[in-house]
């Protein structure tokens, strides 16, 4: 059996990552959202967030625009270290008014293929 590794993207380029994740999941408006997520995602991302799981990235688009409604002026933000494994990364975060009481915090645990996030999965703390 052969085992082969691929080299895991620098830190830094994960963090750069996330941070477009997280910021595209902050931005309202279907088309302002578009290009960020050709950008960030692969054609055929998996969301997988409780109830729901979608493929694609009109797809994502549709379950962020539904997110936006009930959470509009609120941000995401990473609250934890970032940890990676090969092509997983898992962080914290907090949902809430920019310099304001988080009223949501949950864990994503993303899997990143050449650069791009293949999947996402989201937990939300109850």
């Amino acid at each position: 059996m052969t085992t082969t590794h691929d080299r895991p993207a620098p830190v830094t380029a994960i963090r750069s990552l996330i941070d477009l994740h997280l910021g595209i999941w902050s931005t309202p408006g279907l088309a302002a959202r578009t290009g960020m997520i050709a950008e960030t995602y692969r054609e055929d991302v998996v969301l997988v967030k409780p109830h729901l799981t979608s493929t694609g990235r009109d797809r994502l688009n549709d379950a962020i625009e539904g997110l936006q409604v009930q959470v509009s002026n609120m941000t995401f933000a990473v609250s934890s270290p970032v940890q990676t494994a090969q092509d997983t990364v898992t962080y914290a975060w907090n949902l809430g008014p920019p310099d304001g009481t988080p009223v949501a915090t949950g864990r994503d645990v993303l899997v990143v293929r050449d650069g791009l996030i293949a999947a996402a999965t989201v937990s939300i703390d109850e």
